[in-house]
């Protein structure tokens, strides 16, 4: 009769457990589906940048890309490519419950009345492309980001950690 219990007492923790691993990724998926690399440094702190995403039509691939360029920023960092240095995540822990609210606020893509708020951090765009693929477009945007206004502002809002004590 112990025995069972306490194999009852580990099922449930191993449930509750991995219902807390899954609602964590569910969290965070709409953020990170895309590609991005970066192709440079450009003045004053930003960082340039290539995501593509897939959209129903072009002019939605092009506003998840802007804001998928600061997800990237935030959550994932980006890689090292030939032409450019790592870019390091300014939130690497990611979106927990306690911030949850706040960067769904800001990451709200744009419509007519609201939502946008990461755009202030989008200085430029150019180089679009397109192509289609079954019922989606495909589509590929230069992203200019400006990443050091961004960490400051996540530092200022409390969502990233100051380094400057270890210099």
């Amino acid at each position: 009769m112990k025995s069972l219990f306490l194999q009852m007492v580990s099922l449930l923790i191993l449930s509750f457990m991995t219902f807390q691993a899954n609602a964590q990724k569910d969290m965070q998926s709409d953020y990170y589906n895309y590609e991005v690399t970066s192709i440079g440094v450009g003045q004053d702190g930003t960082k340039v940048l290539v995501v593509t995403v897939e959209a129903k039509k072009i002019e939605d691939g092009i506003e998840l890309a802007k804001r998928d360029a600061i997800a990237a920023c935030l959550f994932k960092g980006v890689e090292a490519s030939g032409r450019a240095e790592k870019i390091p995540a300014i939130v690497p822990q990611g979106i927990t419950n306690e911030n949850q609210e706040f960067f769904d606020d800001f990451l709200k893509l744009k419509d007519k009345k609201s939502g946008g708020k990461y755009l202030r951090f989008v200085t430029r765009t150019g180089n679009q492309e397109a192509e289609k693929n079954n019922k989606n477009y495909r589509v590929s945007l230069e992203v200019q980001v400006s990443y050091n206004a961004l960490r400051d502002y996540m530092i200022s809002e409390g969502k990233a950690k100051n380094l400057n004590f270890l210099f």
